[in-house]
């Protein structure tokens, strides 16, 4: 578990946060959006519906982000596919960003994207994607089916990199 004890802001490189997050830790939120036809529309309408239900102030883009972008940013959580199964990285590998910046990929397949492994060149503190994908997977087993879970995140991470090889 990464702790951050007071975010200024989060980018995300389009949207996928929870109503929790948004309400009670992350004061701004940025989205960068560029993969789809009608990127400005979309990340409008998210931006829109940020602003309009919960406590952080959101802003979006839909151009690459460049190293200025990262100055004030806390957190950089990649929510797309980008790097699944892939070469590609989300941002320009150029990049140098600030030391106390933490990056998230939610790509689990590979372990180590590009992405992830730009931050670990720059020696970051990073969140792979198994790790997001394991605990989202225990809280939803939790909520659907009432049954507090042990928390066994360790195992299930030795199963699932025994399907890697």
């Amino acid at each position: 578990v990464v702790k951050v004890p007071d975010m200024r802001e989060v980018l995300l490189l389009r949207l996928w946060t929870g109503s929790k997050l948004l309400n009670s830790y992350v004061k701004n939120l940025r989205i960068f959006r560029r993969e789809c036809t009608s990127p400005s529309f979309y990340a409008k309408i998210i931006s829109d519906l940020i602003n309009n239900n919960f406590n952080t102030k959101c802003s979006y883009n839909t151009r690459p982000i460049g190293e200025k972008d990262l100055e004030n940013i806390d957190i950089l959580i990649n929510t797309t596919p980008i790097g699944m199964n892939s070469s590609q990285c989300p941002i320009d590998k150029n990049i140098k960003p600030h030391q106390s910046l933490i990056v998230c990929d939610i790509v689990y397949k590979p372990h180590e994207t590009e992405l992830l492994k730009w931050a670990n060149n720059h020696q970051l503190k990073v969140v792979y994607g198994i790790n997001m994908l394991i605990n989202q997977g225990l809280l939803a087993y939790e909520i659907w089916e009432n049954i507090k879970t042990e928390e066994d995140t360790e195992k299930i991470k030795e199963i699932y990199f025994k399907t890697l090889k």
